[in-house]
């Protein structure tokens, strides 16, 4: 360690020199330690009116689900076959619509009112949200059919949870996308279909077959939409994403 002495100063001059400036450094080390404490206090904070903000309010808002941009028809999606079987026993109503993916292992979608008050772009973006939730975006499809059906056509055609019979006739959309959209909408952060039309902020497009896991991607959303971590990761359907924020 090299110390600068000044040969015109005496002895004392020097020492005092070198105590004044060790007290400089004393003092912007405090604010700089106060300066942490304020942050690390202000993140958490921050995380606790996240969580807080994001907290389920509305029965729909635990399972994944958006609003169609056409006629704002709540549209819901189950995540596992529990799920499943409680949409079909719990919420499914006689003017609903009940979607579903033409493969194995997907999601019950419930399109609200679908069955007296959607157009077919309601139905087409419910198709979309449909295929997301399908097996579909684990197999890398870009697209997969699906149809929808009232709920008088369904029937128990086995004592399994989450598994159905269908009778007469499906209105089918075929190739229906696998592409969600990840965004801002009236201040809260949702997960959409791709062809959404209504008013979004900081868009994410999200697709199947990417190099990032779920935790990766719901962290990277996250952090896009300022949102919390486990919310976006809770309404992410399962598979390997690709993101791309959008213009």
């Amino acid at each position: 360690m090299k110390i600068k002495l000044w040969y015109n100063r005496s002895a004392v001059e020097n020492a005092d020199y070198y105590f004044k400036m060790a007290k400089r450094f004393e003092k912007k080390a405090r604010g700089a330690l106060e300066a942490i404490g304020m942050l690390q206090k202000r993140r958490k904070t921050e995380k606790k009116e996240k969580k807080e903000l994001w907290k389920a309010k509305e029965w729909y808002e635990n399972f994944p689900h958006f609003f169609t941009s056409k006629n704002g028809l709540l549209c819901i999606a189950g995540r596992n076959a529990g799920e499943n079987e409680l949409l079909y026993r719990k919420y499914l109503e006689d003017n609903d619509l009940w979607f579903h993916a033409d493969i194995v292992g997907a999601a019950t979608v419930i399109l609200k009112e679908g069955a007296t008050k959607s157009e077919l772009e309601d139905r087409m973006e419910a198709a979309s949200f449909s295929a997301s939730y399908s097996k579909a975006w684990k197999n890398c499809y870009s697209s997969v059919d699906v149809y929808a059906v009232k709920k008088e056509q369904l029937y128990k055609e086995v004592q399994k949870a989450g598994a159905f019979g269908v009778r007469g006739v499906r209105e089918w959309f075929k190739g229906s996308a696998v592409r969600l959209k990840a965004g801002i909408s009236e201040g809260k952060p949702v997960l959409v279909p791709y062809r959404w039309k209504g008013s979004i902020s900081n868009a994410v497009d999200v697709r199947p077959c990417g190099k990032l896991n779920k935790d990766v991607a719901a962290s990277k959303i996250a952090k896009m939409l300022g949102a919390d971590e486990s919310y976006v990761k809770s309404i992410l359907p399962s598979g390997k994403f690709a993101l791309r924020k959008v213009e």
